[in-house]
């Protein structure tokens, strides 16, 4: 599996008049959901580590354009891209009307128990499968990976996949948490030192020439004092996630335990970035839009 280079670029009581019935009672309700969230997480970063495995009851989709599908594609694998679940492809706005996304989905015969692998142009492209992997985790899906199409180059057909069947309508769980907003964004933009001291980072996975203001059309953005480290180096060559850049984080004093906000201009890079970074373990991780500015 192929590594990168990284960027060189920053940045005591006891409780009374509580029968012991309705202290359990209180208590294992919590518990359960977290000891059950916590698996489903260590269940994802185990997969993300590991050499990519698929079986018949993987469900295989491909991010790339309708195009790039119809010259050749994995056999099975059907066609979703990243803006059919969102408002707006020029903006990157998240579609929050929930009919709509359901009806989709169920179509498409997907629904969040589902063992799931995204396929796209790896570092090739813009961060198309890993934005859309992150997509589905932000509507409740747990079990996601992705993966270049390149390495599957023997697999490849013209022949199109069956229609899925159905799924029956699930609940759509969408977590807010995932996405901060533009308020939000402004107030820690200008305020470095209450990030610091909340250990709060802001990482911008736009390009360097991006990054220094210095490519045409790029918006011209005042200094955040963010960390810039492009979404490409958080994938491999292979489009799986790069485990070697959590040694770089942690050279950055960027610890599993802190928040940290990644941003581009449309989301599509930063939806990237996040589920890397939410695979290798950080758990809070929000994404921003600089379009929503």
């Amino acid at each position: 599996m192929g590594t990168k280079k990284f960027g060189n670029r920053l940045s005591v009581g006891l409780a009374v008049a509580v029968s012991l019935v309705g202290l359990v009672a209180c208590q294992m309700s919590p518990t359960r959901v977290h000891e059950t969230r916590e698996v489903e997480w260590s269940a994802f970063t185990q997969k993300s580590k590991a050499p990519l495995r698929i079986d018949d009851s993987t469900v295989l989709l491909d991010a790339r354009s309708e195009f790039d599908y119809g010259l050749k594609h994995i056999a099975g694998s059907v066609r979703l891209e990243w803006q059919d679940l969102v408002l707006s492809r020029k903006t990157g706005e998240l579609n929050q009307d929930q009919k709509s996304l359901m009806r989709k989905l169920t179509l498409m015969g997907l629904e969040p128990s589902q063992s799931i692998v995204i396929f796209g142009d790896g570092t090739k492209g813009q961060g198309e499968e890993g934005r859309l992997a992150w997509n589905l985790l932000y509507l409740g899906f747990t079990d996601i990976q992705v993966s270049a199409i390149r390495p599957f180059e023997k697999k490849l057909t013209v022949e199109p996949a069956e229609p899925r069947a159905n799924t029956q309508a699930w609940q759509l769980k969408p977590k807010s948490e995932f996405i901060l907003t533009a308020n939000r964004f402004r107030q820690l933009a200008h305020d470095p030192a209450g990030r610091i001291k909340r250990r709060i980072f802001l990482i911008d996975v736009r390009s360097a020439t991006e990054y220094f203001n210095k490519k045409k059309g790029a918006p011209n953005l005042p200094d955040f004092h963010a960390l810039n480290i492009e979404w490409k180096e958080f994938f491999t060559d292979e489009g799986r996630v790069n485990f070697e850049i959590k040694n770089r984080l942690k050279d950055l004093k960027v610890n599993p335990d802190d928040e940290i906000v990644v941003y581009s201009q449309r989301g599509l890079r930063a939806g990237a970035a996040a589920y890397s970074l939410m695979a290798l373990g950080f758990r809070a991780v929000r994404v921003f839009r600089l379009s929503a500015l």
